[in-house]
This record gives C-alpha cells, sequence and structure tokens, in this order.
C-alpha cells in the first residue's frame, strides 16, 4: 500500500507520533458532538440557538453590548435568520430586546442569565473550562497549539477561502484567546470539509462513517457485522438496516453469509467502495497526517496533552443528566 493509500484511513496512521495526536484530535471533536447532543436535549436549544446565548453571555459580562447585526455576522448567518431565532429565544425567556440608547432604529440584545444548573453548565460552565486550560497553557505552548490547529486547519480547506475571525469566547490573555479562537476556526474547517465531501459522494456523514469502519475492517481481515455497524455508529438496528439498504443499492457493500456466524450476515465494502473513498479523501488525509507528523516531540506532546485536558473539560459538561 503506498503512502497516499494508507493517507485515506489516517487514524491508522503508522507513524505513532502522528497517530496518537491525530487519535487526540478526533476524541476531542467525538467529545464536542456528544456534548452538542446533550445540550440540544437538556435545553431543547438548537446549536445556533446555544452559540448565540453563549456569546451573547460573554459579551455581557464583558461589559458589551451586541446588535442583531453583530450577532448575524458571528454566527455567519442571514439577517433574517437571526431575527426568526431571537423571536424563538424571546418568546422561551433567554433574552430580550431594547432599543439602543444612542441610535433608535437599532436594537440592542439583552441575555437572561440562566436559572437552571444543567443549562447554565451548558452555556456558560463548558467554556470557561475549555478557556481554563487555554489559559493554563504557557505562551510557548499555546503558539505550538495555534500553529498545529492553523496548519490542520488549511489541511482541511485545501484553497478553500475560509471564515473571517470572529470573536469566539473570552480568555484573560491573547495567548490563551488565541488558542481558542484557533479551536473554533479549526471545527469550522472541519465543517465546511464534510459537507463538501457529501456534496461530492451524494451521502451522509453515518454513511460515510460506515464505508470507513468496513473498509477499515476489511484492511484488517476482520468481518463486520450490522451489529457491529450498529454499535460502532451508536445508531440503532433498524437505522443500519435502512442505511445498508441505500449502501447496497448505490453499489457500495453488499451482504455475504458470515463465515463464523450462520446467523448473521457480512457487510463487505466493494472495489468501488474503496476506490471512491480513496479518491475523495485520500489527498486531503495525506495533507492532514503530515501535519502531526511535521511535530517535533516537545510539540507533539504538547498538542496531544492539551486536546486530552479540553477534551476532558468537554466530556464532563451535562454527563451526568
Amino acid at each position: 500500500m503506498t503512502a497516499q493509500e494508507d493517507a485515506s484511513y489516517w487514524y491508522q496512521d503508522r507513524q505513532t507520533r502522528a497517530r496518537l495526536v491525530l487519535e487526540a484530535l478526533r476524541r476531542y471533536r467525538d467529545a464536542e458532538l456528544a456534548m452538542r447532543e446533550r445540550a440540544r436535549t437538556s435545553t431543547g436549544l438548537g446549536d445556533n440557538d446555544l452559540s448565540a446565548m453563549r456569546y451573547l453571555l460573554q459579551q455581557d459580562r464583558a461589559g458589551r453590548q451586541v446588535t442583531p447585526a453583530e450577532l448575524a455576522e458571528h454566527l455567519g448567518l442571514t439577517r433574517p435568520s437571526v431575527t426568526v431565532m431571537l423571536d424563538r429565544l424571546s418568546r422561551a425567556g433567554y433574552l430580550r430586546r431594547r432599543r439602543a440608547p444612542h441610535d433608535r432604529r437599532s436594537m440592542i440584545l439583552v441575555p437572561r442569565e440562566p436559572e437552571d444548573p444543567g443549562i447554565h453548565e451548558h452555556l456558560v460552565d463548558l467554556r470557561s473550562g475549555v478557556a481554563r486550560r487555554a489559559a493554563a497553557l504557557d505562551r510557548n505552548d499555546a503558539a505550538i497549539v495555534v500553529r498545529f490547529l492553523h496548519d490542520m486547519r488549511a489541511a482541511l480547506d485545501d484553497g478553500v477561502t475560509p471564515m473571517p475571525d470572529r470573536f469566539w469566547f473570552g480568555a484573560d490573555d491573547d495567548a490563551a484567546t488565541a488558542v481558542l479562537s484557533g479551536l473554533r476556526e479549526y471545527r469550522a474547517s472541519e465543517q465546511r470539509m464534510r459537507q463538501r465531501t457529501r456534496d461530492s459522494m451524494r451521502m451522509g456523514d453515518n454513511d460515510l462513517h460506515a464505508l470507513r469502519y468496513l473498509l477499515k475492517g476489511q484492511r484488517e481481515g476482520t468481518c463486520i457485522n450490522a451489529a457491529d455497524l450498529a454499535s460502532e455508529l451508536a445508531m440503532k438496528s433498524s437505522s443500519v438496516t435502512a442505511m445498508l439498504d441505500r449502501l447496497s443499492a448505490s453499489g457500495h457493500v453488499i451482504r455475504e453469509p458470515h463465515p463464523s456466524d450462520r446467523r448473521s450476515v457480512a457487510i463487505i465494502p466493494t472495489p468501488a467502495a474503496d476506490t471512491e473513498v480513496r479518491a475523495t479523501l485520500g489527498t486531503m488525509h495525506g495533507r492532514m497526517i503530515a501535519v502531526p507528523g511535521a511535530l517535533d516531540e516537545h510539540a507533539a506532546v504538547v498538542v496531544e496533552r492539551f486536546l486530552a485536558d479540553i477534551t476532558d473539560a468537554i466530556a464532563l459538561v451535562g454527563a451526568d443528566r
């Protein structure tokens, strides 16, 4: 297998240093996604609602006033979409609008500090916990983390114009703020990359995750069934069946009798699926591997430990609810 082909499975990279850093990055991403799902369930708010409230609360605590136009710019949403969202949050009692003192045509958004401890945890404590860990880095280590995130962002964007820098959440010093901004920008680049991949392959995240898991198993000589996929993807068996029907109809997988379990069916990725995944993701994953692969031992340890620290902070938010 060539280096480019192996790059299609970046989490399998044989270079231990790069693999450990990328696995730490993946765990951070997975923890963030799981936290967001807990937040949606606990608060009843969507991702944009939560992002808006976090930003407004942080700005309010810093003594800054925010207009709907500024919020729209921060979230990267259109003014009409923000207006609908603000109406919803206002009806739910999360904020109120008041006239700007020096411009009666403009409105100031005033957030309401949440009384519910669970909602407060998702809106405020999460960012405080991550910010504390960023602030704990000395300036040299913070610079290492920022450079790593910048290079990973460049690997993901591949010439796509990045979103403009926007204030994310506060920290006590410029170095910590740069780290936090780097995290936000990396996540935004990853989201753009995932959207491009979905558009290119005309499939959702779970379908693509399933294919990569199946191809990994095939490469390792592991026979995977629907139950294995359900466990890996944290999906219901009925949803996995529907997904496999889709992937079978599109020619990405076939079902065969399981070689060691007569009651089970093996899910086999097709050569066409392997070719498509490599063609779509191989070059990008090669660039991603190169970033941690270029780190010296000290830098790799700094990045890995920081990612582990913020993963722990995120994993604790709302986990007991």
